[in-house]
């Protein structure tokens, strides 16, 4: 396995340490907060007025859509397809999720049936960026201005990737990135809001921090919680940021390798290409086609687990989240929570087929783990193994 921490993030910490200072609020009040600095070359690396550091990429999401003033009797029009807290962040608001179905070659929320599912009661979008591949943010965009709606990117897999030349995350009004050990760059657990409005900034600033200002402690504003990071993450993250080009230039190397056996290759398709944007997967993202080949995709899969091709993920995100038990059961609203609420009184009923695009296309959906951790003998001889399963020659 290949090391992407090391002597700079080391550096780093032990200067963070002398200080005996591991909290955000103390290194404030001394002007050597680890947290800010990260936040200066953020906001600098990804051209965006306002950037914030928070404790996970959820609370990145949360913070944006109670900022949005998003609450009891509103609804959200999320993806179904993306992990889990980009649905969830709604209902953490006691707001509801309306689940808008994907584009099945792409996986990317649907422009055509978001406007389908927009009512008096929509306040927001929560498009996903899902494997670095960028939504479609122009018809997003009109759609938002039309009906005068907030857009909350989640960019949480996709730092490095444009639209148009523009960093997504810039282009709605929040963008939410992850920090967490899988991600482009890690301090294990972390998360970055940006915003280039000033007053969506300072409220999603306030709720992060106990409702109160950095710079004015002890006078609470607004409702808020606790996601501040420490500066033990702040510090890892500043080090990573610098290293952030270097990961990304590897990705793409894999990402060639991937296209130089797999290209040709009649029973798969890679997603489409996009003339409006620059990509940086994350995770390359393959459909398997059953009508092109005989060999089947459970067969296949079991292929690839014989052959120990740990580099092919076949179980991420496994069902559409609208038929978790969280919504399917509603389990942690003893009286019914958000969706039987005086605000509310709508039925709401999670079940299957609600995205029949999802549905149909998810089963045959796998992944091609290129994180930089890997090595280019691990990704060359997955892909080579592949190959050779796939032409029947395995």
């Amino acid at each position: 396995m290949e090391r992407i921490m090391g002597s700079e993030e080391l550096e780093i910490l032990k200067e963070l340490i002398e200080t005996q200072d591991l909290c955000r609020l103390n290194q404030v009040k001394s002007g050597k907060s680890y947290a800010s600095q990260f936040e200066e070359e953020f906001a600098d690396y990804i051209n965006t007025k306002h950037a914030l550091m928070l404790n996970t990429g959820s609370a990145a999401l949360h913070a944006a859509v109670a900022a949005s003033e998003i609450g009891p009797g509103d609804e959200v029009i999320c993806t179904p397809y993306s992990y889990i807290a980009s649905s969830v962040c709604v209902l953490q608001n006691n707001a509801i999720p309306v689940f808008a179905d994907v584009d099945p070659n792409t996986f990317l929320i649907n422009p055509l049936d978001i406007e389908k599912k927009i009512n008096e009661r929509t306040k927001a979008i929560i498009p996903v960026h899902i494997f670095g591949y960028p939504a479609d943010m122009d018809r997003i965009m009109s759609i938002a201005n039309k009906y005068k709606l907030i857009v909350i990117e989640d960019a949480c897999q996709a730092y490095g990737s444009k639209y148009k030349g523009k960093a997504v995350g810039t282009i709605g009004h929040f963008g939410c990135f992850s920090l967490q050990q899988s991600k482009h760059i890690t301090c294990g657990e972390g998360g970055i809001l940006v915003c280039n409005d000033d007053n969506l900034f300072d409220k999603a600033s306030l709720i992060s921090n106990y409702g109160q200002y950095m710079h004015k402690l002890h006078y609470h504003y607004l409702t808020g919680w606790n996601y501040r990071p420490s500066e033990l993450q702040a510090a890892v993250a500043i080090a990573q940021l610098r290293k952030i080009e270097k990961f990304n230039k590897k990705r793409k190397e894999f990402i060639k390798i991937i296209y130089e056996y797999l290209t040709d290759i009649d029973q798969i398709k890679f997603f489409p290409p996009n003339q409006k944007a620059e990509i940086n997967w994350w995770l390359f993202p393959i459909i398997y086609n059953e009508s092109r080949t005989e060999l089947k995709f459970s067969k296949f899969k079991e292929k690839c687990l014989e052959k120990n091709l740990s580099s092919i993920i076949f179980d991420y995100i496994p069902r559409p989240n609208y038929l978790e038990e969280i919504f399917t059961k509603k389990p942690i609203y003893k009286h019914g929570g958000p969706f039987t609420s005086n605000w509310y009184k709508k039925e709401v009923e999670y079940k299957g087929n609600l995205c029949p695009n999802l549905e149909k296309a998810l089963p045959y959906l796998f992944l091609i783990h290129i994180h930089h951790l890997k090595s280019f003998g691990e990704i060359k001889s997955t892909v080579i193994e592949m190959r050779n399963i796939l032409i029947g020659r395995n």
